[in-house]
């Protein structure tokens, strides 16, 4: 009995040490974070008003999740900026401004402040732009943000960054305070108590292997799909479902991008906040922030999401009759993304889907030039 249990304990012990030494070998080729994404909390508080958390005015903090580290300056009036030295700035009350309002891609998730695309966008235009993007906010927010802020300020101008997340932030079901925010300010954001958490994605997100095995079966079923599109596949497909009797469609599973509810209430918010700033004189500039990982999978597989497409198309179409500036840098980044031999850090972070300082600059180009157009 003795010598079994030895033996299973060196055989336990001979696993782990492999498995070590592999995740330790793949990291070499596969790195992932070595830290939990996370802000420092201290400096974020819950905003009754706005229904989420937000930085403390006049506060310094740090972004980290392994890979980078940006540091987070904020000043007197709740927006980022470069460096301490701007966190007590003053703005005269007759100032002319223009804000920047959106999430984490417009706050700028995992770069400077000075590589985000509002910061960017004031050099070129020569324009104090404050960004009052913030990680997890949506158009709940957004709406907020606006009708408070030009309230506060001389605001002349108005640049508003949606994302793929924000063109179903404003259905009813979403169109609220974020209750789960203000519990993030007391989480435990420890490696084991993610690994309790949600064993699956913790393996995949934080483990070498497990990101290989990920991505191993992400493309299974990408080569799945593609092969049930041809007619042996379709066919195939169609026996299972005879034999099993299971459905071809989910139908049970409510999709509110297939059922147009989130096209018709961005749609309907769009002119509501654009009508609502043009009464009090205010430019309405609107620019559409494709999600890059999407992109990449739409330029290497020819793989799109048309209801994405055709909520983006609605919102240019709009942009005459409301008489609101819409930008779209999809086709920019892609160039980018294509001129670079399709790295994927030239136009997002190694680690995520947000945007790096490419992409970036491509929106507040586009941005730019879609303005000019407009007053031609």
């Amino acid at each position: 009995m003795k010598k079994i249990i030895q033996s299973a304990s060196l055989l336990i012990f001979s696993v782990v040490i492999s498995i070590l030494l592999a995740e330790a070998i793949a990291r070499t080729v596969n790195p992932v974070p070595t830290k939990i994404m996370h802000f420092e909390t201290n400096a974020l508080e819950w905003n009754e008003f706005l229904g989420n958390n937000r930085f403390k005015k006049n506060s310094i903090s740090i972004q980290t999740n392994g890979h980078f580290f940006a540091d987070i300056f904020i000043d007197t009036y709740g927006t980022r900026v470069n460096s301490k030295d701007d966190i007590n700035r003053k703005l005269s009350v007759v100032s002319e401004i223009a804000i920047a309002i959106g999430d984490s891609q417009t706050f700028g998730h995992g770069i400077a402040n000075q590589d985000t695309w509002p910061s960017q966008l004031s050099k070129i235009n020569a324009e104090t732009i404050l960004n009052f993007g913030v990680p997890g906010y949506g158009v709940y927010q957004y709406d907020r943000l606006i009708k408070s802020n030009i309230k506060k300020f001389n605001v002349t101008k108005v640049y508003i960054g949606l994302t793929d997340n924000d063109l179903c932030s404003a259905t009813s079901e979403n169109y609220k305070p974020n209750s789960i925010a203000k519990k993030q300010l007391t989480a435990d954001r420890s490696h084991l108590n993610y690994l309790k958490r949600n064993t699956s994605e913790y393996l995949s997100r934080y483990t070498s292997i497990g990101n290989l095995i990920s991505k191993a079966h992400q493309n299974f079923h990408k080569i799945k799909n593609s092969f049930s599109k041809t007619s042996i596949g379709s066919y195939l497909k169609n026996l299972k479902h005879q034999m099993t009797g299971s459905p071809s469609n989910k139908q049970h599973q409510k999709d509110q991008l297939s059922n147009g509810e989130c096209l018709s209430s961005i749609a309907r918010w769009v002119a509501n906040i654009s009508k609502h700033l043009q009464e009090k004189d205010i430019e309405v500039v609107i620019t559409h922030i494709p999600n890059g990982l999407r992109l990449i999978d739409e330029i290497n597989h020819n793989k799109s999401n048309i209801h994405y497409k055709a909520i983006v198309n609605k919102l240019s179409e709009m942009a005459s009759d409301y008489g609101f500036t819409f930008s779209n840098p999809r086709n920019s980044i892609k160039e980018i993304y294509l001129s670079n031999s399709r790295e994927r850090t030239s136009i997002i972070l190694p680690v995520n889907s947000h945007n790096s300082y490419g992409s970036n600059k491509a929106i507040a180009e586009t941005v730019h030039k879609s303005s000019l157009f407009k007053k031609m």
